[in-house]
């Protein structure tokens, strides 16, 4: 038994609920340290149920809510808030090779060095000069 649209987001029966989530997303941000104070300025739209905000501040904390649209425009009431506070990391300090050694053999050279110390090194670049040296 069909009893009528609200709304135009759900079907009701007697047995069952169709539910029809909306298409498009209006998602709001602001920067503040608590969120009760906070004043959201809407960011973005979207069709989807995720979004990337690409424009934050390193450090500042942000609150993100999003509402609904309706196909007439109207907008859902706004949801939990979400916090986020970003950090850009600085560039890593990574030392040079300790012990570089140089054997020469003809017309080729065999290049040593010890490990560097700090965690996370992927490998090394060696740089050949060509031409003559000078001296530092």
């Amino acid at each position: 038994m069909w009893l009528g649209e609200e709304q135009g987001h759900e079907t009701w029966a007697l047995d069952a609920a169709k539910l029809r989530w909306a298409k498009l997303n209006q998602v709001y941000r602001a920067e503040a340290e608590r969120p009760w104070p906070a004043d959201f300025v809407k960011v973005g739209t979207t069709a989807g149920t995720s979004f990337e905000d690409r424009r934050l501040a390193s450090g500042k904390t942000c609150f993100y809510t999003v509402k609904a649209v309706a196909g007439d425009g109207a907008e859902s009431e706004p949801s939990f808030r979400a916090r986020t506070q970003p950090r850009v990391l600085p560039p890593p300090v990574v030392s040079e090779p300790l012990n570089v050694l140089c054997r020469e053999q003809g017309e080729s050279a065999e290049v040593r060095w010890d490990p560097n110390p700090e965690a996370g090194i992927r490998g090394y670049r060696l740089y050949e000069l060509k031409g003559k040296a000078r001296p530092p």
